[in-house]
């Protein structure tokens, strides 16, 4: 038994000494030994709560951890407590007493005694336990609340070490306003970062984009996602715009649940997108509408081809009426004519394609220009019930343009052809008119029709290679839809422009400008010689090599008029060995593409023996830089294939008339 007076001032130094430490550690050192030696305890010690342990945070003395009493006392406690049962407050052990007490949330003190506690020290001692435990429980929490603190700030000092050094730009905001921004952050919206901190994030976003934002934010109590990814666009400072990719989340700064962004540039990505994009597009509809030409074009062959094959099959009926046998020839011929202009535009589109296209500028008269296409136009509008009319714009010394002749005629023969074509009533007329933009001149030719029109969204495709075949168009008539395109190329090419103007109701006016310089005094004027006919009999001794029989029997049938004699060959080899053989011969007209040997080396060997003769290359081909290399080999001059009887006939005039 302890005497009252010292069982009083006992407790009472227990319960001055367990108040006064902040810290959790320096508690426990500093009451536990002063319970072993008050209370006369062999062992003192305190279990600490640890999820579903117990951990030893203090024992005296420190030997009694390796003795099996101590360890078999450890193990049932710690079974109960993960059991969830409150221990007994005394437990005996080979005859030794330990007395536990709950230290409120904090864990266990244990007091190990020979002998029990007196009854009344026992009731007096459990509000000083409680007292140490609620102690205990206060230092912990301060002790974890400075250990979250100081991680936090070791946190925060990292994220803003790393912030800095990252490329990603990081915006920190508290209830919509940027309290952080790091520098790259600076660099990518162009601010200083003194002034984005007195800016919110909306500030920065593209106003399109700020509804968005504020749905998809983190502090949005409707979302239960908290963290968001997405591509927005922003507004520099200098007002350029710039993609970026965001993340945002949640983050603990300064003490104050904020928002956090995370944003990479984009904008180059974009870029790159939006082409591959619209080459996806371009890719897709060059596909269709490549699909559509070869439905069309093998319509805009095979039509032309039955007119010609049927109508010839017809001719060979016999008893034919010459007036049925001459209406199949103008069928035929018509047939044929269609289908040399799809062929040439074929090859005109592909040498603009290849930029093989070149031009010749000569001084040309437009006002016999003007009147060759009225005469050659008249009969198919009169035909249709169509008034043409044409105007001009310049008297005839005035009336002369330094251009390209032929792909002045194309133009103009295009416009009108497309004119009639589209015109089921009404007048057509075409002409042109000086105008004086300052400081430049031009001439301004017209095409104006009462046709069928072409709509608005349509008066920018029309322009466009195959846009004729394309399976949308349901104003599209026959033809390849290449007219237009050439036309276009060309008006380029000669510097000047075209456009068109049409409603559906009225129809259309096409128009096209060309740089105009005056000079009537020019005589090197090229004169037309389509209309020209010749018909000379000619005293020459003529070899037609080809290897085809029916080119060959054609060019021997329209030359039989005009020559003495025709000899033939169907090869290079053959054409040499007759020229050796015969060697008063006059003219040769040489196929290029041959067997055996073709025309090119055929000449060039000929050349060798025979300088004089006067061959002139015939080929297929027709593409830029035939005629020069037919000169090149020895030609004198070169004829493209199909042959047109007046255009040979003129080329030979000029060597023999």
């Amino acid at each position: 038994m302890v005497a009252r007076n010292i069982q009083t001032e006992i407790l009472f130094e227990l319960a001055i000494n367990s108040t006064g430490e902040m810290n959790e550690a320096a508690l426990l050192k500093k009451i536990i030994p002063l319970y072993l030696r008050k209370l006369n305890c062999f062992l003192a010690a305190v279990l600490k709560f640890n999820e579903n342990e117990l951990d030893e945070s203090i024992l005296i003395p420190f030997v009694a951890k390796k003795s099996e009493e101590w360890q078999h006392l450890k193990s049932t406690l710690l079974k109960k407590f993960q059991e969830k049962n409150t221990p007994c407050e005394l437990l005996k052990i080979n005859a030794n007493n330990y007395y536990i007490y709950q230290l409120s949330n904090f864990g266990y003190l244990i007091l190990g005694r020979k002998k029990p506690f007196d009854v009344t020290l026992l009731h007096e001692l459990k509000p000083i336990i409680n007292h140490l435990g609620k102690n205990l429980n206060i230092t912990h929490e301060i002790s974890q609340r400075k250990k979250a603190q100081n991680l936090l700030r070791i946190s925060e000092k990292n994220l803003q070490t790393l912030s800095k050094s990252t490329a990603a730009s990081i915006l920190i905001y508290y209830k919509k306003n940027i309290i952080y921004a790091n520098p790259a952050a600076s660099k990518l919206t162009g601010y200083p970062n003194n002034e984005l901190l007195q800016m919110q994030v909306r500030d920065l976003v593209q106003p399109k984009f700020v509804d968005f934002i504020i749905e998809n934010n983190p502090n949005n109590p409707h979302k239960n996602n908290k963290e968001f990814e997405y591509e927005i666009s922003i507004i520099k400072k200098n007002k350029k715009e710039k993609w970026i990719d965001v993340k945002t989340g949640l983050i603990e700064w300064n003490g104050l649940e904020c928002g956090i962004i995370s944003a990479f540039d984009i904008t180059q990505r974009k870029k790159i997108e939006k082409k591959l994009i619209r080459a996806k597009e371009n890719a897709e509809n060059s596909e269709r509408l490549k699909s559509a030409f070869l439905a069309n074009m093998s319509h805009e062959i095979r039509t032309p081809m039955n007119g010609i094959l049927g109508f010839t099959e017809l001719l060979k009926a016999p008893n034919l009426p010459i007036e049925k046998q001459q209406k199949f020839v103008e069928i035929i011929e018509k047939s044929g004519e269609r289908l040399l202009n799809l062929i040439n535009n074929i090859v005109d589109i592909s040498k603009i394609e290849a930029k093989l296209m070149k031009t010749l500028l000569v001084d040309v008269n437009i006002n016999e220009q003007l009147d060759y296409l009225y005469t050659f136009f008249k009969p198919e509008a009169t035909a249709k019930g169509i008034e043409l009319n044409y105007k001009k714009g310049l008297n005839n010394n005035l009336a002369i343009l330094k251009t390209d002749r032929e792909k002045l005629y194309a133009i103009l023969l295009n416009l009108i052809k497309n004119a009639i074509k589209y015109t089921h009533s009404g007048i057509i007329e075409f002409g042109y008119q000086l105008k004086q933009d300052s400081p430049k001149q031009n001439i301004e030719f017209y095409v104006k029709d009462t046709g069928i029109g072409v709509p608005k969204n349509r008066q920018k495709a029309i322009f466009e290679r195959f846009i004729q075949a394309d399976i949308d168009d349901t104003n599209a008539l026959q033809g390849a839809g290449l007219g237009l395109s050439i036309c276009k190329a060309y008006v380029l090419m000669l510097k000047g422009k075209i456009w068109i103007e049409s409603s559906t109701k009225t129809g259309s006016t096409f128009y096209v400008t060309l740089p105009y310089i005056s000079n009537s005094n020019n005589t090197n004027l090229i004169v037309d010689t389509k209309n020209k006919i010749h018909s000379k009999k000619l005293h020459i001794k003529t070899l037609i090599v080809e290897d085809d029989e029916t080119s060959k029997l054609l060019v021997t049938t329209i030359l039989k008029p005009i020559t003495k004699n025709i000899l033939t060959a169907s090869n290079g080899l053959e054409a040499v060995e007759i020229c050796k053989k015969i060697t008063d011969i006059d003219l040769i007209l040489m196929d290029i593409k041959m067997p055996f040997l073709n025309g090119f080396s055929a000449t060039k060997r000929i050349r060798k023996f025979n300088k004089n003769v006067i061959i002139i290359a015939q080929t297929a081909y027709s593409l830029e830089g035939d005629r020069e290399k037919a000169l090149k080999a020895g030609c004198n001059n070169y004829i493209s294939k199909p042959i047109n009887k007046h255009e040979l006939f003129e080329l030979i005039d000029n060597y023999f008339s």
